[in-house]
């Protein structure tokens, strides 16, 4: 298994434990964008990850590059279940940080 195949699977596996923070009526719905927002993303931080690892990338450049993502993390679905703006916010950011530090753990 490749580093990046053990950095994904601690990432979608990562997203399973914070979907299931959202509570049960709102842990499949956030599973889901979790899942779709890093499937979207993949290609970018495949390519980052590698240039991390590489010591192209800073760890620092890596987070702002990974953070820089939070737009594009739309979350639709759990906007359709109707849970809070604070709480979509705060899974996005979960997301986010996972990225990083599991990256971090893996790379670095």
């Amino acid at each position: 298994m490749s580093d990046f195949d053990k950095f994904w699977e601690s990432l979608k596996g990562g997203v399973v434990d914070l979907a299931k923070q959202l509570g049960q009526q709102y842990w499949q719905a956030a599973l889901q964008d979790g899942n779709n927002f890093l499937s979207a993303q993949q290609t970018q931080l495949q390519r980052w990850t590698v240039e991390l690892a590489s010591g192209k990338l800073s760890k620092e450049e890596f987070e702002d590059l990974v953070m820089g993502q939070k737009d594009l993390a739309e979350m639709v679905i759990l906007k359709q279940e109707g849970l809070a703006q604070v709480q979509i916010d705060r899974f996005v950011n979960g997301v986010l940080n996972l990225v990083i530090n599991t990256a971090i753990e893996v790379f670095l």
